[in-house]
């Protein structure tokens, strides 16, 4: 049985300006999320003297990173690098998740001898299982693309009437 590629009628990819700015408008959400939430919290628990341990650059670099491979990705979606974007950007998101679930106690002092200690690193690492599952489709998007080039494409992009 041998694999015949669909035909360019069924399928219409939009043109990269409209790619880039749907990629550019995605980041936006994608900063507010891994960056700007992390970022406001952890300097407004800095201004009550609770330290988390987290180090804001980390949270600003690594957010940034994983902003712009989400947004390459959906760039690359017509594209076979694709399938490996969505799987690096994925495993990134995990090791991001499980970096900040590791030092992810809060305790706060109440009154002269009391504290207060907020555990939420199991919020954390339960985050971490979309990133998990988008691996598993990174890699068969990947292999799709590999064993059969070009067959999503007509159900990613298709044509109109």
């Amino acid at each position: 049985m041998t694999y015949t590629p669909p035909d360019p009628a069924t399928y219409s990819i939009p043109g990269t300006g409209r790619r880039a700015l749907m990629a550019g408008l995605l980041m936006i959400p994608s900063v507010l999320f891994y960056v700007a939430i992390p970022y406001v919290g952890l300097t407004e628990l800095s201004r009550f003297g609770i330290n988390t341990g987290y180090s804001l650059g980390f949270i600003v670099v690594l957010g940034l990173v994983l902003a712009a491979l989400g947004a390459a990705a959906y760039f690359a979606k017509p594209t076979k690098a694709y399938g490996p974007l969505c799987i690096a950007g994925s495993v990134l998101a995990i090791l991001y998740l499980l970096v900040l679930a590791g030092g992810s106690t809060l305790t706060i002092g109440v009154g002269g001898s009391g504290t207060f200690t907020l555990l939420y690193g199991g919020m954390l690492t339960l985050f971490a299982v979309v990133p998990a599952i988008r691996i598993g489709s990174g890699v068969m998007t990947t292999l799709e693309d590999l064993l059969r080039p070009g067959e999503r494409l007509p159900f990613d992009f298709p044509a109109g009437p």
